[in-house]
């Protein structure tokens, strides 16, 4: 039997899990997650009230941004190695420690005059990398093999059923990523540049040779609130780069999505900034357009290419 948590029209940023939601997971066998920090407030909860496998099917897709973060820390240990070899042996007085403070709040206005802080950025961010994998075919390929190998493991009488109808899909989204290609192919190279509510399509872009030139809150989690700061450099990039669209998911935020509203009426003049709607973070209601993985996918690129399209 199969129980579904985060359903249609779910936000998995926003979601939290009911006492109803925690009965199921006590009682489950195997939890399926995407990981990576996308369940961020569900899942010390899953942790702690699972009696069954907790199996993140990301495992074994690479993961943009972690690579980034991981050269940062590296960076940041180089730095305090640097800086403890350059101390006394007195290092650690409280002299020392005010030192430290002025330090970091140098580097924070240093920081400031390149548009970027510390804090914000921090925020923004998941802790592992961006967690948006399934916008690429490819990554999905990843997790229905990941599954028939932990069904297949924990149920081995049905291996076969599991293997069977994880081929038949595989063949499925290899379908889609070609139907993909070929509707993306009427979008010049030069105007493949999307903008988003937030950092959503870093796998999608990657996959189909477009780059992700802005978004409202510039992170991987729709949590996040945008400064006045982010939102002028916004305004600035949409009419430099003469954007003609912005993709905001459906279950974004009421806020977010009157920022976009707002951004778009900012710009006037000759330049038409239309509002896409995508959906990135939930399936669609039963019967609407992307109610299943497959259609999602081709409905977010039919969505970017009218979006983009003179």
């Amino acid at each position: 039997m199969l129980s579904v948590l985060i359903g249609p029209g779910i936000n998995p940023h926003n979601y939290s899990a009911a006492p109803s939601d925690l009965r199921v997971v006590e009682r489950a066998d195997i939890i399926f997650i995407n990981g990576l920090d996308l369940e961020e407030n569900v899942l010390d909860d899953i942790a702690a009230t699972a009696a069954g496998y907790i199996v993140p099917v990301s495992d074994g897709i690479r993961i943009i941004g972690a690579e980034d973060e991981a050269d940062e820390h590296a960076h940041d240990d180089d730095e305090h190695d640097d800086d403890e070899h350059a101390d006394d042996a007195d290092e650690h007085d409280d002299d020392e420690h005010a030192d430290d403070a002025d330090e970091h709040d140098a580097d924070e206005h240093a920081d400031d005059e390149h548009g970027h802080d510390d804090d914000d950025e921090h925020a923004h961010e998941h802790a592992e990398g961006d967690p948006h994998v399934w916008m690429d075919p490819a990554s999905a390929a990843v997790w229905v093999r990941n599954m028939v190998q932990v069904l297949s493991s924990a149920d081995p009488a049905n291996t076969y059923a599991y293997q069977r109808n994880g081929n038949a899909y595989l063949e499925q989204l290899n379908e889609l990523d070609t139907e993909i290609r070929t509707m993306i192919s009427v979008i010049p190279l030069e105007k493949r540049k999307l903008v988003l509510d937030h950092q959503a399509f870093t796998y999608f872009a990657e996959a189909y040779d477009f780059e992700v030139t802005g978004a409202i809150i510039p992170g991987t989690t729709s949590n996040a609130e945008p400064s006045a700061r982010d939102i002028a450099a916004l305004s600035r990039l949409l009419k430099e780069e003469q954007v003609r669209a912005i993709f905001v998911g459906k279950t974004a935020s009421s806020n977010l999505k009157k920022l976009a509203e707002t951004l778009t009426k900012e710009i006037g003049g000759d330049q038409e900034v239309r509002i896409m709607a995508t959906l990135t973070g939930a399936l669609a209601l039963e019967g609407e357009r992307g109610d299943t993985y497959l259609d999602l996918i081709r409905y977010n690129a039919e969505q970017v290419v009218n979006g983009l399209r003179e």
